[in-house]
């Protein structure tokens, strides 16, 4: 079957794509070998943010008394319901995005795609014609040799969102978005959670500022954070305990914990190299387009923009008083000639 445009993936790059060409005329089809919506509906973003609420609340019935309320009882956090929450809450998201396919007349393609050629898609040995293909296909959870994942002691952020119980303790390998996410949602349920980066500072892809706030809420929740922390290896003892050489600031040293998860980054789903005729190549438009630009004209506003500074700007420096004095010495000097004043404003009379 021939279409204008096909997408493979259906994340949140791949249905927006597809959904704003379906409303400009065009004839799309989606290709999704899992669930629709990709890793952020599902895996990612929105099931996390819907645990993260939940933390939040248990957060707020242990201290219900600072907000002058009574609770009777004990609050108790239950895993098992609180993911069947998020799971409930990424469904929902998911099926309205089904519905927005339905309502744009978009064919989903369920199946893996590969390209199979210029203008051609394979999903499981169907081939589709495209006038247009746009690559979406997101992105998974790395995997270090020195940590397998396992899915049951050495956990992916995939399986962190479906764990039926709260460990006791926890090892969290990364402090990206993921790790420090995943730390915090586990440490404000209870669970004595272990921050290993192997960077000088926590979410080291963030500004020192946010990394020093996100330290000091860790604190709060008397989570352990390491920092210039390499991770060595991770095995399983006799007992079902994970135990993690690590070498730090204090030496080498095994750290010891029910599970363990590793957020070192994520991989993009992307299996084959680039073939040839896929290569981003400049048009013969372009290129004519560059080479009538005068190469003079490109670089002057830079230069231009980089010397010249507001005159308040400098005269609020520290040495504007001393900038003054020279100033004055300079125009004492050579004194500027007077400006020419504007002749004086004609005005109407009533005769």
């Amino acid at each position: 079957m021939k279409y204008d445009i096909i997408v493979i993936g259906s994340g949140p790059g791949g249905y927006v794509a597809a959904i704003r060409a379906a409303q400009l005329g065009r004839k799309v089809a989606v290709v999704e070998r899992a669930d629709i919506g990709g890793v952020c509906l599902n895996w990612g973003c929105i099931p996390t943010k819907a645990l993260l609420k939940s933390a939040q609340v248990y957060a707020y019935c242990k201290n219900a008394a600072h907000y002058g309320l009574e609770l009777e009882g004990a609050v108790r956090p239950d895993a098992a319901k609180i993911v069947a929450r998020s799971r409930g809450v990424a469904e929902t998201m998911s099926k309205g995005v089904q519905f927005l396919f339905k309502k744009n007349a978009i064919d989903l393609i369920a199946g893996h795609g590969r390209l199979a050629g210029a203008g051609c898609v394979d999903v499981d040995g169907t081939r589709y014609e495209a006038d247009h293909i746009i690559l979406a296909t997101g992105a998974r959870p790395r995997e270090m040799p020195f940590m397998p994942i396992d899915g049951v002691h050495v956990l992916s952020s995939k399986h962190a969102l479906t764990l039926d119980r709260l460990p006791e303790t926890m090892i969290v390998v990364g402090s990206g978005a993921i790790g420090s996410e995943f730390a915090y949602l586990y440490a404000s349920l209870g669970v004595k959670v272990t921050v290993v980066e192997y960077l000088p500072q926590l979410m080291p892809l963030e500004d020192e500022e946010v990394s020093k706030t996100m330290e000091r809420a860790f604190r709060k929740l008397r989570a352990t954070v390491l920092t210039s922390t390499t991770v060595k290896a991770v095995r399983v003892n006799d007992a079902g305990r994970c135990e993690v050489d690590v070498e730090g600031k204090k030496g080498a040293e095994t750290l010891t914990a029910d599970l363990v998860l590793s957020a070192v980054g994520i991989k993009s789903n992307i299996e084959e190299p680039w073939p040839t005729w896929l290569r981003p190549r400049p048009s013969a438009a372009w290129r004519r387009s560059a080479a009538s630009i005068p190469r003079r004209s490109t670089t002057r506003p830079y230069r231009r923009a980089s010397t010249r500074c507001p005159k308040w700007l400098r005269w609020a420096s520290p040495s504007s008083s001393s900038a003054r004095r020279a100033s004055n010495t300079r125009s004492a000097a050579s004194p500027s000639p007077p400006r020419a004043r504007r002749p004086p404003r004609a005005t109407a009379t009533a005769s």
